[in-house]
């Protein structure tokens, strides 16, 4: 790999591990030190992780474009629900937990961060997390739950990551 292009995917992971050190802290300024040191430390072993042989996975930007708005529109109703739920009193909530066997490979860690991330602020759910190839997903409710809407994310996430989906 040549110089600039080296130059540049360091910059763009520290750009990444910004933006997440960002998100993670609620851009608050008291963490800017430990955000520095951090930004600095998973950059670099970023750049020196070793290869598996296979090509590097990165996001597609131009189908993360596409992604976005779908992103967006689903957390807002995500938090509308769950804003109802929360205002209706005589509504009885029966969250549940459930099992949904993931096709993105574990080897594919980022598309899989992405995957279960995402799920999180869709409508009715309030966490997840994998047990091997079975994400366990907490649902606010089990009406809300929606199997095709996790599998349309789940193909998404593989699309972006230029995996089949």
């Amino acid at each position: 790999m040549n110089l600039k292009r080296k130059r540049a995917r360091a910059i763009g992971l520290a750009v990444f591990f910004s933006l997440l050190w960002w998100t993670l802290t609620d851009g608050s300024p008291q963490q800017r030190w430990l955000g520095t040191v951090f930004v600095i430390a998973a950059t670099a072993a970023a750049l020196r992780a070793p290869g598996k042989g296979r090509r590097p996975l990165r996001p597609r930007i131009h189908t993360l474009v596409k992604f976005i708005p779908y992103f967006v529109y689903q957390s807002l109703k995500g938090g509308f629900l769950v804003a109802k739920l929360a205002v209706s009193p005589q509504r009885r909530i029966r969250s549940r937990y459930f099992r949904y066997e993931a096709r993105i490979p574990a080897e594919d860690v980022p598309a899989r961060m992405w995957f279960a991330s995402a799920l999180c602020v869709f409508p009715g759910t309030l966490s997840c997390g994998y047990q091997g190839d079975v994400l366990v997903i907490h649902a606010l409710d089990e009406g809300l739950f929606d199997i095709d809407s996790i599998r349309k994310l789940e193909g998404m996430i593989s699309v972006i990551f230029g995996l089949r989906p």
